[in-house]
């Protein structure tokens, strides 16, 4: 049955005269979606969260903690409609519930945030007096994406709003539901009606839409997560109005595997897994492999075997892809590698014609530069594996990429892992652990093409606040 997802406003459900549809991977069509009737209603949005941040900015932190830990309890308590919310986009079961109880998690990590102190006293020697305080900037505008519809959501509201701003929700118009559903358990816990706010928009209008909030000066940053073009496109525009922006973009994650890996089933079971999981609709999946040549040709052996076993038995890599216009994407990009020469050891066979969504989960080898695919995000379930001779080599190939979200070493030799990790340019270096790693508790964002900035924890409170000197003479 089709339902109508309106926008929130001054805490409020509205339900406009303007819908559009969204739709399941399979095309069936799930929800008509609200949105504002005039790009110009943006002004009434942002007046609302302005009213909203003076309020839930005097408000204390005990009582900011007591309402977190009820909108903790909301999402517990809407876990069901959350991971059916999930599943009607194609989210495979495993990670809908990781998403929902992800949720929790971050925001029980914020709560504990809130105890800690707030600035500090310095020395000075031309006062009697001198701190340093942390303030909230204001309103934030924050996008997130479909594909890890209810993580990506709940970390670009929580962190603004622990650290005292009110927030400008611009859902994903392929996940609009769980966004819907999450404001809605913010504003059930009593977070202050017009603190948070809830947009849609149809591709077609969001760019313009984003530019209106982007220009309106009660806005004073922007959190985006998402494609490096499109975060290309809004630091742009940010940068007009001298706006700062936080962002966590695009990646082509490496793993690197060393001649001395302590355990090859594993680091091979986790590399697929790492690259197909979602069917690689993650930031932070998997797409080059880089091994030693030592154990190149053991490496592939053993990935093929698995692959084959996790095609058979891996019902989630039954699952479309989530965008048809990234799935096309895909198939270019195979296409264009096995024509130039690239060998597929499991899945593509180069000849991806057809307009639908599937596509088979691909390992590939003999890739070189020359091909698209060696450096161009693919955000499918496809890697490839190339040999390297030195690790000075190696690292130097990681870093000579445009983008640095995640890399993983496999090794045996622990303290040279980690002198590799110190070399290594990414915002995540994980030892003999997979490329996808996102812990409320650590620093979360890449650098280069992937975006700058951190999320979670006591770091997203500071991308959201400024420093304060303030001074006290006799």
């Amino acid at each position: 049955m089709t339902t109508h997802i309106p926008l929130i406003i001054g805490g409020q459900d509205v339900a406009t005269k303007k819908t559009f549809d969204e739709f399941s991977p399979e095309g069936k069509l799930l929800h008509q979606v609200h949105y504002l009737e005039n790009v110009a209603d943006t002004l009434q949005v942002c007046r609302a969260a302005e009213a909203g941040f003076h309020s839930w900015h005097k408000t204390k932190w005990t009582e900011k903690a007591r309402i977190l830990k009820a909108v903790a309890l909301k999402i517990e308590e809407r876990k069901a409609e959350l991971v059916a919310a999930h599943l009607e986009i194609g989210i495979p079961p495993w990670f809908a519930g990781f998403n929902v109880d992800g949720s929790v998690d971050q925001v029980q990590n914020y709560v504990g945030q809130l105890a800690n102190a707030q600035g500090s006293m310095q020395q000075s020697e031309a006062y009697a007096l001198a701190l340093v305080v942390r303030e909230p900037l204001g309103v934030v505008l924050s996008i997130s994406p479909w594909n890890a519809p209810g993580i990506l959501a709940m970390r670009s509201i929580l962190a603004p709003l622990v650290a005292g701003n009110a927030v400008i929700v611009k859902a994903s118009e392929k996940s609009s539901k769980i966004a819907y559903l999450l404001v809605k358990c913010f504003i059930d816990g009593g977070v202050p009606a017009e603190t948070i706010s809830l947009i849609h928009s149809p591709p077609q209008e969001t760019a313009a839409l984003v530019e209106n909030f982007i220009a309106d000066p009660v806005v004073k940053k922007i959190n985006f997560t998402g494609s490096t073009a499109v975060g290309a496109a809004i630091a742009a525009t940010a940068g007009k109005h001298l706006k700062p922006v936080l962002m966590e973009l695009g990646g082509k994650n490496c793993v690197v595997v060393t001649e001395d890996v302590a355990d090859l089933d594993k680091c091979v079971a986790n590399t697929t897994w790492s690259a197909w999981s979602h069917r690689g609709q993650i930031c932070m999946s998997t797409e080059r492999v880089l091994v030693h040549e030592s154990v190149f040709d053991e490496f592939v052996a053993k990935a093929k075997l698995v692959g084959a076993a996790m095609l058979k038995e891996d019902k989630d890599l039954q699952l479309l892809q989530r965008d048809p216009v990234y799935a096309q994407k895909i198939k270019y990009l195979l296409k264009d590698a096995v024509s130039k020469g690239a060998v597929s050891l499991l899945g593509a066979s180069g000849n991806h014609a057809s307009e639908d969504y599937s596509l088979r989960p691909t390992i590939l080898t003999n890739v070189t530069e020359d091909m698209e695919i060696y450096t161009t995000e693919t955000f499918g379930p496809v890697f490839f594996v190339e040999k390297y001779d030195t690790t000075e080599n190696a690292i130097s190939s990681v870093n000579a990429s445009q983008y640095g979200l995640k890399c993983s070493i496999w090794s045996g030799n622990h303290l040279r892992a980690l002198e590799m990790a110190r070399e290594i340019q990414s915002g995540g270096v994980h030892i003999n652990s997979s490329t996808i790693s996102d812990e409320a508790t650590l620093a979360h964002g890449g650098v280069k093409s992937s975006g700058y900035g951190r999320f979670n924890s006591t770091w997203g409170i500071d991308e959201f606040s400024y420093q304060k000197a303030i001074t006290l003479s006799h």
